[in-house]
């Protein structure tokens, strides 16, 4: 993995710092005739942040704020998320006046009203304006490079760069080579009903890219795990197959969106069946190595959970699941006879996902005992015969 090619964007040709109309101006000019209001006024912004991001330097800690309900029609600047996420110190009142001049109903995303996103710019819009106008940078692999768009100051290059480094070498590179495009960006949108902000976006129009909140590198291991959620949109789109400008998440037999409280990785995995599969996309390459080692306990002893696990693994990248194993078995027939230091499956379930993730747990000494001592069998566990398998699905 290799982090170079940085870009930088000419300055705009006006000086000082315009108002919204005169970036309508260079904007138009730079894109040429033709272009329609809504890219106009996109690339408008971009100009904007180009300029105001270049002579704010690196912006102090961004203000704290308080979600507010979407509201189509108010203007930009009491949008408090995108101001704050784009401005600090003595250049934000002078920056908040040009943006006032920008029109909210051209930027937010046609439709959005009626959907659970309230999304500043269409995605396929603002994949072209950026690609186009926006400071860049590539990151190399063998045989593929990916862009990265936005004002991402030198040191987060290398945090970026890691995150994509950690996905391309657990799914390869066949799989990897997908996500041509990342688009850090100061401001994405909100939740319509909670207010609360778009940390990571992906789109069905933009398939090779993913959308993320600059906030998120302020903590490596939350942008990286917004990457590996979005990729896992992406790919959940991708291998739709005919499920045509849908996801395969919510075809018939996908096991998302189903099991009890640990079957489910996060609160927001139980939202909708596309949120699950993202969520456990993200999980998974973020334990690949530990699913790797002791599939045993992660998959096959882990219940719904370990059965979505698995899917991703056949359905996204080709990985066969090496096949139950004779201690395994032994283990589950005893639990499911009541013969092992547990009360019922449910009870196993949750102890072997506290005691995998080092979670707190309630769990007795016995019980500890146990797993551990199946981690030691399980290791180096002997495959069993394919057909033992169905006798406990």
């Amino acid at each position: 993995m290799r982090v170079h090619s940085v870009v930088q964007p000419a300055p705009i040709s006006t000086r000082g710092l315009p108002g919204a109309e005169n970036y309508r101006v260079e904007a138009r000019q730079r894109l040429g005739d033709g272009v329609d209001e809504r890219t106009l006024e996109l690339a408008a912004l971009q100009l904007y942040e180009n300029t105001i991001l270049a002579r704010a330097g690196n912006p102090g800690p961004a203000p704290k704020v308080h979600p507010q309900v979407f509201q189509a029609t108010r203007s930009l600047d009491s949008v408090a998320g995108y101001t704050a996420g784009l401005v600090g110190g003595g250049l934000g009142a002078v920056a908040v006046a040009a943006l006032a001049g920008f029109s909210p109903t051209l930027l937010w995303e046609p439709g959005a009203e009626e959907s659970r996103l309230k999304i500043l710019g269409e995605p396929a819009v603002l994949d072209k304006v950026a690609s186009e106008l926006a400071p860049r940078f590539s990151v190399s692999f063998p045989d593929h490079e990916v862009w990265v768009t936005g004002s991402v100051r030198p040191e987060q290059r290398t945090l970026i760069g890691e995150a994509l480094a950690q996905l391309h070498n657990c799914i390869g590179n066949e799989a990897f080579q997908q996500l041509k495009k990342v688009h850090v960006r100061p401001y994405l949108g909100q939740l319509s009903r909670s207010g609360g902000e778009i940390a990571g976006l992906a789109a069905l129009s933009t398939p090779d890219a993913v959308f993320l909140k600059a906030s998120q590198l302020e903590n490596k291991e939350q942008f990286a795990g917004t990457l590996f959620h979005e990729f896992g949109h992406l790919r959940d789109a991708r291998k739709a197959d005919f499920w045509s400008q849908r996801y395969l998440s919510i075809s018939p037999h996908s096991p998302f969106g189903n099991g009890g409280d640990f079957d489910f990785v996060s609160d927001y995995a139980r939202s909708k069946p596309t949120e699950d599969l993202a969520e456990t996309h993200r999980f998974l390459i973020e334990n690949w190595d530990k699913v790797q080692t002791e599939p045993q306990l992660w998959i096959h002893a882990n219940g719904d959970l370990g059965d979505k696990l698995a899917w991703v693994l056949d359905k996204f990248y080709d990985r066969a699941v090496p096949p139950l194993g004779k201690e395994m078995k032994q283990a589950l027939k005893e639990v499911k006879r009541g013969l092992a230091p547990f009360s019922n499956r449910e009870d196993f379930q949750e102890k072997l996902q506290q005691f995998l993730q080092k979670l707190p747990s309630e769990a007795t000494p016995e019980q500890q005992d146990y797993l551990k001592n199946l981690r030691e069998r399980t290791l180096h566990d002997t495959p069993a015969p394919p057909w033992w398998r169905s006798l406990f699905s």
